[in-house]
């Protein structure tokens, strides 16, 4: 078969494909119970955020290939056959854990990226988010064995954030339930220009306070957020009288964040940690622009 032969059968393999109609799964569930929202927030597991700087050119079209191969493993396999696309990262299922006793059950998602340049940052990451998603499984087991009867529900699962020429990140949900619910996530960025995984800080000159910047304009959208909309609360400016809760003063050095297409930074809370459970999981997007002066 001559070269030109080849080329046109691998691309009617790439065709024939069919994509899957459902391309995302949503996480149906909540969080442990029996526990108080504080218990609940100091239990929750944490992690060293990752990051690095942004390129932000991305071709639509590539965009469209990535989501189709994330979305589907035959597809991304037949995807590395075609000599144009063989070098595309990807972001797949490495692991599904199903387990379910009476009331108790739990489905738990592992990723798996392929295609990252440098193959050390690869399987380092790789290692990190089984590792993660590893302990959680483990804590549900136990919880099994102690809680045979009860009622329990716990769900992980992934997305892809962002996935250009230079950057990817990956966030890794869990949400629980049983008399009260509670989510929470871990986000690994990665870039691919440096090949490192990166903490937040690395984006920032060295004596830069980028951790005072972000925190003072996470306050300012906070109160913007309560006055537009009385539904709306997070726990600052509290009150003598109100119920004694950890207030929002500064975020950590490990806080969970990615960056967006066009480069600006968002803020990711876990539930409970910034606001009352209603208001979910909090995300702030904080602007390049507000940043420049600081960027590395």
């Amino acid at each position: 078969m001559n070269k030109k032969k080849k080329l046109d059968h691998l691309k009617q393999q790439y065709e024939d494909i069919q994509i899957p109609k459902d391309l995302k799964q949503k996480v149906k569930s909540s969080i442990e119970a029996g526990k108080s929202e504080n218990e609940s927030r100091r239990k929750k597991a944490r992690f060293t955020g990752i990051a690095a700087k942004l390129g932000i050119s991305a071709a639509a079209a590539l965009f469209v290939i990535t989501v189709a191969a994330n979305a589907n493993q035959n597809m991304a396999y037949a995807m590395t056959k075609v000599p144009v696309l063989k070098n595309i990262v990807r972001v797949v299922t490495f692991h599904s854990y199903e387990e379910k006793k009476n009331y108790m059950e739990a489905e738990i998602k592992t990723p798996k990226v392929t295609g990252l340049k440098d193959k050390k940052t690869q399987k380092e990451l790789n290692r990190e988010m089984a590792r993660y998603t590893d302990m959680i499984k483990k804590e549900f087991s136990k919880d099994l064995r102690k809680n045979g009867g009860g009622h329990k529900s716990v769900t992980t699962d992934y997305q892809v954030l962002l996935n250009n020429d230079s950057f990817l990140s990956i966030r890794i949900r869990t949400e629980t339930s049983e008399a009260s619910s509670d989510s929470f996530s871990r986000i690994y960025n990665i870039s691919k220009k440096t090949g490192r995984i990166m903490k937040l800080g690395s984006l920032f000159q060295e004596k830069a306070d980028y951790r005072a910047v972000i925190s003072k304009e996470i306050r300012r959208q906070m109160r913007q957020q309560m006055k537009a909309d009385s539904s709306k609360s997070y726990f600052i400016d509290t009150k003598k009288d109100d119920v004694p809760v950890d207030e929002f003063k500064k975020i950590s050095g490990s806080q969970n964040f990615y960056l967006t297409s066009s480069g600006d930074l968002v803020i990711v809370f876990d539930k409970y940690e910034v606001a009352p459970g209603y208001m979910g999981a909090p995300e702030f997007t904080i602007s390049k622009k507000l940043l420049s002066s600081i960027l590395e």
